[in-house]
């Protein structure tokens, strides 16, 4: 089992390349065409790829709030699922916490009668429950930290224009 500064490493390793594709080009948005012609950018277009497959379920058209939960859900679950995590690791306990916190925030979302829901698309539902889930109190910074970043990759993955 990989100790947690392997696993830190892993995760540094995974943002240092997006940060080198992204300081030498700085797009203002990324395309996967633009991406399919620049042969430095295959790392880059690998995650790019795989974000846009997570995030399908999330394409569409607004629908009532709370019909968002399970795509949500299911997202997280992939990106989360297959991890196993140790609440005595420091990162492995907030991060479960965090994801304790979303999914509450995603079940009050659901208990709401419809008449009560808006009509809304993934980014709204996805700011939505998540703003609930930001009300709570966090162990630390560094579970702000794992909430904002499945936030970012949530929310700004429902457009084409930022797919992650």
């Amino acid at each position: 089992m990989a100790n947690e500064s392997e696993r830190e490493g892993d995760d540094f390793r995974l943002l240092t390349a997006i940060d080198e594709y992204a300081t030498g080009r700085f797009p203002a948005h990324l395309e996967r065409e633009r991406l399919e012609k620049d042969a430095e950018a295959a790392d880059v277009l690998a995650i790019y790829s795989d974000v846009e497959k997570l995030t399908a379920p999330l394409t569409g058209k607004p629908r009532p709030l709370a019909e968002w939960a399970e795509p949500l859900r299911a997202i997280l679950q992939n990106v989360y699922g297959s991890k196993p995590l140790d609440r005595q690791v420091t990162a492995d306990r907030y991060l479960l916490e965090s994801l304790e916190l979303i999914a509450r925030a995603l079940d009050s979302v659901g208990q709401l009668p419809r008449q009560l829901q808006p009509t809304v698309d993934a980014r709204q539902a996805c700011r939505i429950a998540l703003a609930k889930s930001r009300a709570k109190q966090f162990p630390r910074r560094r579970a702000t930290s794992i909430l904002n970043c499945s936030a970012g990759l949530i929310c700004r993955s429902t457009t084409r224009q930022l797919p992650w």
